[in-house]
This record gives C-alpha cells, structure tokens and sequence, in this order.
C-alpha cells in the first residue's frame, strides 16, 4: 500500500513541477571518432527554447567543439553547428533530430605545415530526458562524411549533456 501511494505522490508531483515549455540549456562531452584518424574528446552545447504557438515541438540550436592535440606536433581540429526540432513525447522525454555544418582540420606526420580539411552536411539525433526538478539529461549522435585528399572520412560523434530549464 506504502509502495503504490508512494508511486501516485511521485507521479503526480512529477507532472505538477516539470516544465516541458521552459528554455533548455545544457553542456556537456563529446566523443568523436573520424574513421582513419585518432579519436577526439569535446565540449557539446545545446539551446532549446519552444515557441508559444506549439506546446509540443521546440527548436534545438547546438554545437559541437574539440581541439585534439597529437603526438608529433600534430592536431585534429572538429567543430558542427546544428539546427532542427525537438518533440516532446511527455513532460519529462524529448526526441530531437537535427542537420547542420561541421568541419575538420587534421595534420599530418609527412607534412606538419598543411591542414588537411574538408567540411561537410552534418545530422544528429537524440533524447532528452527532463526530472521533475527541471534537470536534463540528453544523450546523442552526430554524423558526417569528410572528404580529404580523395580519401573518404565518416565521421561519428557521441553526446551526452547535462543541463537545466529555466
């Protein structure tokens, strides 16, 4: 009996505090693996604020930022600005997708002095999950596909945040 009341209480303060309406801003770690190229750990923000016309779909802003230095004086450069909706499913959960711009720079043993860059359509998706403190935990992906000195480079970017609603 204790356990069920405790599990209605929890429920319903759950609906009464989280605030699905309220902006998102969230940082967190990115984890990027380029196919060929040593891997690259970064910082993720993300921006999502919802319109007052739509209570359920929200526009989500993020980026995506790493600096990796390497043995040998080298150095892999990544970076991804991204747009797209958000949809929440309930108070607490939201699915997002989005599409953007991203680049890299990596420089080579045999030649120090010459980037190697390409940029490239990037893409992502991910949930959010919103307590009923108002605290949010998003986890995603991001993709692309860098071309560099005729080789191919996909690319695949981990993400998770942590943030608030304000």
């Amino acid at each position: 009996m204790i356990k069920i009341l405790l599990f209605f209480t929890l429920l319903f303060t759950s609906f009464t505090y989280a605030k699905s309406d309220r902006t998102l801003y969230s940082i967190g770690y990115a984890y990027i693996k380029v196919k060929g190229l040593p891997t690259a750990n970064g910082i993720n923000m993300r921006i999502q604020a919802l319109p007052q016309a739509n209570k359920k779909i929200s526009i989500q802003l993020a980026g995506t930022l790493s600096h990796q230095p390497l043995s040998d004086n080298r150095r892999l450069r990544y970076a991804s600005i991204t747009l797209g909706p958000a949809y929440a499913l309930t108070p607490f959960i939201d699915l997002y997708t989005t599409i953007g711009a991203s680049g890299i720079s990596y420089q080579t043993k045999e030649n120090i002095n010459k980037d190697n860059s390409s940029k490239s359509v990037s893409w992502g998706t991910g949930i959010t999950f919103t307590s009923s403190q108002n605290i949010t935990l998003t986890l995603g992906y991001e993709g692309s596909y860098f071309k560099m000195e005729g080789k191919s480079y996909p690319s695949h970017a981990l993400i998770s945040n942590i943030g608030y609603r304000f």
